[in-house]
């Protein structure tokens, strides 16, 4: 088998369903029944796209 790269395009998940894409974002070791805790950046590479995108901001939807 050939070693082949896969990009996710998040924009596309999104149009497709944006239901889909809010459950990958979530921490689903740390959210309850009543509060969704989404999973964070956990790098640096995007920092300097300003607030909500340093290394233990949440990626949200929005974003």
């Amino acid at each position: 088998m050939e070693n082949q790269k896969v990009d996710i395009q998040e924009n596309d998940i999104l149009a497709m369903s944006p239901e889909l894409l809010n459950t990958l974002l979530k921490d689903h070791t740390l959210s309850t029944e009543n509060k969704q805790v989404n999973i964070f950046w956990g790098t640096d590479n995007y920092a300097d796209r300003g607030p909500g995108f340093q290394y233990s901001d949440p990626s949200l939807l929005k974003l």
